[in-house]
């Protein structure tokens, strides 16, 4: 839409313009009759008007004449909207009433989702597989829902939609990625989500079966290793008396009782590795008191042949390094090297210098702590160093208790390496400064006179010193199951180690995938997060966002191990990334004959010449395979076809030695699929994906509420454009006319008197 308006601007608006008008008037008439050239009458009114004319022109300059006009454009928003559907075996199932619940899906896009106008909508398909509806794909074996919520949600952000309906009964037949992951994929993820549950009722006999063991191929003495066991449950009741039995060299280890319902429920135990050796576990599946699924594996318990090396890099002077120096002083497995940032310490330090900017230098460490630096002491190469330290592998911790180093580092680089953010608000709590007590210490001492300015300050209690009480660790579930703040009883059990700190410096948030290991709650009732870690490429970052926690060692009795060990425990923690030894790395110990399967090996530190290694695949019958590897940064990626089913061991060989090895199970392929019995929709699972804030749960009859969830958006551009008319040539010209016209008929026409 067009608009033009003639404008233009007068001291006084109209009144003023047309008094300046008759003012003109008037003086024209005058300057024309009082005129010393006699003329005529007709002479001296053609006079005046010219006159009149030419000063009207200027008096219409005056007036900044303009025309402006005005184009409005207006813009609605549109939203893509993507519709994947589950094409499963449950889903593809046809009910009681011969209707199945893709059917149901179906009639539902038909008559909610084939929206018009402002919407555009894609469909797309999946089971095991994720494709657009235009393109025809055979139905897998296995439905893959969690993972495709953890693939695509990424990618369909990516390709600009707005909002995702996901049409399933939530049943995951594949166990590829588990409920946590896809949970951290919809909270990080900006766009909408809605899933509309198809719950058409479906008949399936009770039965359980392991899907996935997850267990390390080798373990370090007097260490412990975490099992999981996920354990695919169908139509269970509490009378089918299902439960899961895990020993270990035939000693019972526990037994797990299996939840009523449809579903897959995780089993994770840790198991305390005591002997050197190789350990055989078995997982006993019971339904009815009877055996249905037996599935074993082995763990070999070995000793750590290499030392774990920790760098503490401090920016400024610590009381606290003196503590963790005497808790590896007698300890060979471990070398802690102490350094200091450049200017810290005068003259030149001990050893050779350790650049944080330098890759090569950082190499040769499992684990760094950073230590009360500041943010001028970090630059950006030393950040760009750090973050591809902790992609291979390595573990980085950041220590602060000073809120005004806390809010330095927020919004910066180092601080996307770590699982929280910090508050750019410095907290204005009271710190006591150790100079200002050793002054009032010297001050009370009566070594010296009093001042005038000594007494008030004797007075001050503010400005006495005060020994602080410590506070404790308020350790969250995370943190109850961690190892770091766990001792081992002689008897076998355990018991939490809590530690207690005296400052903390204020954290804004956690962020999506950080998992909080301990929390505070300060008088006024708010929460703080004390300690928190998120796996960064291959390695892991932490926070402990505390003092160094020395305080707490002055404050417990000689024989109390406590702080040892949590540093200890925290150290072995994060240097996991960095496996020194050659060690096998596989998803799963049951895998099923037709798959594909993907093994790592990291050849480790101790192999000088990793392209010397040959790897073997040798099936229960003696068969061995000759496996090919491809290289990816520090370890190497194997994709291996099962062809046939059977126990097969994999065997790293350098120099002819077998240096590494793990076995699995390769199950025979039943011709069954998993979800023609898994039929009990698992809307437990989606109820939790819409606790989210971006997520919602709509019925299989409701449509979405459009206005409220994608409300109409208008953008509306104005485009201004202004045309002066008073700066144009025959204006000018018109009104030097006009007075050089008025000059000569007084010149022709009139006589001086």
């Amino acid at each position: 839409m067009n608009e033009t308006l003639f404008l233009w601007d007068f001291p006084g608006g109209t009144a003023g313009l047309c008094a300046a008008g008759a003012l003109l008037l008037i003086l024209c008439i005058i300057s024309a009759w009082t005129t010393r050239r006699p003329v005529a009458l007709h002479v001296r009114i053609l006079m005046v008007l010219t006159r009149v004319a030419a000063f009207g022109l200027l008096l219409y300059c005056l007036c900044s004449p303009r025309l402006e006009t005005k184009r409005r454009i207006r813009e609605s928003s549109r939203y893509r909207l993507a519709v994947v559907t589950d094409e499963s075996g449950s889903m593809r199932k046809p009910g009681f009433w011969k209707r199945s619940r893709l059917q149901d899906a179906e009639q539902y896009i038909a008559e909610n989702l084939t929206t018009k106008g402002r919407f555009d909508v894609e469909q797309f398909r999946f089971s095991d597989t994720f494709h657009p509806l235009s393109q025809t794909a055979e139905p897998g074996n296995r439905t893959d829902f969690l993972g495709t919520l953890v693939s695509q949600i990424p990618e369909l952000e990516s390709r600009g939609f707005n909002g995702v309906f996901w049409l399933t009964d939530g049943i995951d037949t594949a166990g590829r990625a588990e409920a946590e992951a896809a949970f951290s994929a919809l909270a990080g993820s900006q766009m909408r989500h809605f899933f509309i549950p198809m719950t058409a009722p479906l008949e399936a006999p009770p039965s359980v079966t392991l899907k996935k063991i997850e267990a390390p191929a080798q373990a370090y003495l007097n260490t412990e290793i975490p099992v999981t066991l996920l354990v695919r449950r169908v139509n269970i009741s509490k009378k089918r008396n299902a439960r899961l039995v895990l020993t270990r060299n035939d000693i019972r280890l526990g037994e797990f009782p299996i939840e009523p319902g449809t579903g897959v429920q995780t089993i994770q135990q840790r198991v305390a590795v005591r002997n050197v050796g190789t350990d055989r576990f078995t997982a006993e599946l019971f339904l009815d008191g009877k055996r249905v699924e037996t599935q074993s594996w082995t763990v070999a318990a070995v000793t750590r042949k290499s030392t774990r090396r920790i760098l503490v890099y401090n920016g400024a002077l610590e009381y606290g390094n003196r503590f963790l120096r005497n808790i590896f002083l007698n300890d060979p497995s471990v070398k802690l090297d102490i350094v200091f940032a450049p200017g810290v310490i005068q003259g030149r330090q001990a050893g050779e210098p350790v650049r944080l900017d330098d890759r090569l230098s950082l190499e040769k460490y499992d684990v760094i702590l950073l230590f009360n630096l500041n943010r001028k002491q970090i630059t950006p190469e030393m950040e760009r160093v750090l973050r591809s330290y902790a992609e291979d592998g390595g573990g980085l911790i950041f220590i602060t208790g000073n809120p005004m180093v806390a809010a330095e580092f927020a919004n910066s680089p180092l601080e996307k390496l770590l699982p929280v953010t910090f508050s750019e608000k410095y907290n204005e709590q009271k710190r006591y400064d150790a100079r200002t007590a050793g002054i009032v210490r010297l001050i009370t001492s009566g070594r010296r006179r009093p001042t005038d300015f000594d007494y008030p300050l004797q007075r001050n209690s503010e400005m006495r010193y005060k020994d602080h009480p410590l506070r404790d660790f308020v350790l969250t579930q995370t943190g109850q199951a961690s190892p770091i703040f766990r001792q081992r009883l002689a008897d076998g059990s355990f018991t939490f180690i809590i530690p207690r700190f005296e400052d903390f410096a204020p954290v804004s948030k956690a962020k999506p995938a950080a998992n909080v290991l301990a929390r505070f709650r300060d008088e006024t009732g708010t929460d703080h997060i004390l300690m928190a870690y998120q796996n960064f490429g291959q390695g892991r970052s932490m926070i402990l966002a505390t003092d160094p926690l020395w305080r707490w060692r002055l404050k417990t009795v000689s024989d109390d191990p406590s702080f040892e060990l949590f540093w200890k425990n925290l150290f072995s923690w994060l240097a996991l990334g960095r496996s020194c030894d050659a060690e096998w790395q596989i998803p799963n110990r049951i895998m099923e004959a037709g798959d594909e399967a993907e093994f790592l090996f990291r050849p480790g530190s101790m192999l000088t010449q990793p392209a010397a290694l040959d790897f073997r695949m040798k099936k229960e019958n003696g068969m061995e395979t000759v496996l090919v590897p491809s290289m990816e940064k520090k370890r190497m990626r194997f994709a291996v076809p099962l062809k046939e089913a059977g126990n097969y061991t994999l065997t790293a060989f350098y120099e002819e030695k077998a240096v590494a090895s793990v076995d699995f199970t390769v199950t025979a392929h039943s011709g069954k699929r998993d979800e023609d019995s898994a039929l009990e929709p698992d809307t437990a699972l989606l109820e939790r994906f819409a606790s989210l804030s971006n997520v919602r749960l709509l019925s299989g009859t409701d449509a979405p509420d459009w206005d409220r969830e994608f409300p109409a958006e208008h953008l509306e551009l104005l485009e201004e454009a202004t045309l002066p008319r008073w700066n144009s040539p025959w204006i000018y010209l018109a009104a030097a006319a006009l007075i050089l016209l008025e000059y000569l008929i007084r010149r022709v026409f009139g006589k001086l008197v």
